[in-house]
């Protein structure tokens, strides 16, 4: 029983030093993590998080696709809409190469959706002869929202959804001029930005213009008065601080589109092969959009 007895108080006094030892380590811990802390206060910029799922479209309710302005000048199409047939599953409803609006699973007009700057456009909801109206100038891509998804933006937006979002500068000051030429319509295309960061905030300004004739069918032959051409404006002042960022949005364009009818030369002489005139009957459409 004594040896018994003694072993009990050696064990005792083991576990005892057993736990000082291990209290002490974790003061010691908790000592040096509170010595390496920083207590200041760090300000984040913006963060984007993009997330891409590699699943088959049949698989899964979200499905995004993306045309990026690269992909856009690399389709040498003279329109937004004609470039927007890149992406699988849209069509083209239009006349000649300047009118089109896009088909999403065979729907299009008030059955599909179109946001710029985050806001509904409503410009091609009418007639085959009023086309989308938005051109590539200052995007910096186009999201194409399809299936279940686009549900939840509505009931116009059965089709899909089409997003078109602006360019945004980078860390420095930027400046860029594009040129291009078209062949068939002997169109010329051309526009030029400069965007710029500051303390407080970003901007942007953006021109261009572009101006088509008649194109040419399979056969060679000449569409009379399928010409088209357009002005653009746009502009983006955007203000931030701590507590919020307000961004000034300013969209401006003037396009005219030639009709083509039947019946067009009874009346309307035709004028030269190169002819950029507005003569005949035609369109204009003018679009300013003040978004804040």
């Amino acid at each position: 029983m004594p040896v018994k007895a003694g072993r009990h108080r050696q064990m005792s006094t083991y576990f005892c030093w057993q736990q000082v030892l291990l209290l002490a380590g974790s003061i010691a811990i908790q000592f040096v993590s509170a010595q390496t802390v920083d207590s200041s206060a760090h300000a984040l910029k913006e963060v984007v998080v993009t997330g891409v799922r590699e699943e088959a479209i049949r698989h899964t309710a979200l499905s995004i696709q993306v045309l990026p302005a690269e992909k856009i000048a690399a389709s040498a199409a003279p329109t937004l809409a004609l470039a927007l047939t890149e992406v699988p599953g849209v069509q083209r409803l239009g006349t000649g190469q300047g009118i089109g609006k896009p088909v999403v699973r065979g729907l299009y007009g008030n059955r599909v959706l179109v946001l710029l700057s985050s806001l509904k456009f409503d410009n091609q909801q009418w007639q085959d002869e009023h086309g989308l109206g938005l051109s590539d100038v200052g995007v910096d891509r186009v999201e194409l929202i399809k299936g279940p998804a686009a549900v939840l933006y509505g009931s116009e937006a059965v089709g899909g959804v089409i997003n078109v979002i602006e360019e945004q500068p980078g860390a420095a000051r930027q400046g860029d001029v594009h040129l291009r030429l078209y062949s068939n319509t002997q169109g010329i295309s051309g526009n030029a930005g400069f965007l710029g960061n500051t303390r407080s905030g970003w901007w942007r300004i953006r021109a261009g213009a572009d101006s088509h004739t008649d194109y040419s069918d399979g056969k060679g032959d000449r569409v009379l008065n399928s010409r088209f051409g357009g002005f653009y404006l746009k502009g983006t002042l955007a203000f931030r601080n701590e507590r919020r960022q307000t961004v000034i949005n300013y969209n401006g364009s003037l396009n005219r589109f030639g009709f083509i009818v039947e019946d067009l030369a009874d009346f309307f002489e035709p004028d030269a092969r190169r002819s950029r005139s507005f003569a005949g009957p035609h369109h204009s459409v003018a679009l300013n959009v003040l978004s804040v």
